[in-house]
């Protein structure tokens, strides 16, 4: 944003003020654990469907139905980002989309010439399932999978948060040229050693 290369900043979670004033204080209080961002108001669109779906999620004990409401969070969310995108896509060279909610607005930007970039939060899919097990069915699964395949097929850069989750990407035949890694920041308001 200092910059003047930030065309907008669309989330799920809230980032303004006054996004905590559309929420009962109960709610934001018990579910809510984002800080406010130095963003400028009106480059901000908001749509919380993914975070309420993830939190309803948590709420359901039948795993597989769980995974699959956080999995629809993402979906609604991202299938929203690509109608923004197509209504503003002059204003924007690059697209910066989070891993499980970028296909459509990923489709939308190679209509449209646009830089995609993947988010990704976490080491390659074929690796997490080596280290861990998975929650939801194995039918599901297999779904969620070759909707992360298809992101990562259209994303031109795959950033990552650590060299450890690159090499996954690259272990599992993407080009090492697509993925970077960025280390994650820390806001040290948050985040500092207790006073003495």
């Amino acid at each position: 944003q200092k910059e003047g290369t930030l065309a907008g900043y669309w989330s799920g979670v809230p980032c303004l003020a006054e996004h905590g004033k559309l929420i009962p204080q109960l709610l934001w209080k018990k579910f809510i654990r984002y800080t406010n961002i130095p963003i400028t108001k009106d480059l901000v669109k908001w749509f919380p469907v993914a975070p309420i779906l993830r939190k309803m999620a948590g709420l359901v004990p039948v795993k597989n139905t769980s995974k699959k409401l956080e999995y629809l969070g993402y979906y609604y969310f991202d299938r929203w980002a690509a109608k923004i995108l197509k209504r503003n896509p002059n204003k924007i060279s690059t697209i910066v989309a989070y891993e499980n909610a970028s296909l459509e607005i990923f489709k939308a930007s190679k209509e449209l010439g646009i830089t995609t970039i993947l988010d990704a939060a976490s080491i390659h899919h074929k690796s997490q399932d080596k280290l861990y097990s998975y929650e939801e069915s194995h039918h599901y699964h297999k779904k969620v999978i070759e909707y992360k395949n298809k992101e990562i097929a259209l994303a031109d850069h795959i950033f990552t948060a650590s060299e450890f989750a690159r090499q996954t990407y690259i272990d599992a035949g993407v080009d090492e040229s697509r993925v970077q890694t960025i280390g994650l920041g820390v806001d040290t308001e948050l985040f500092k050693p207790p006073e003495d």
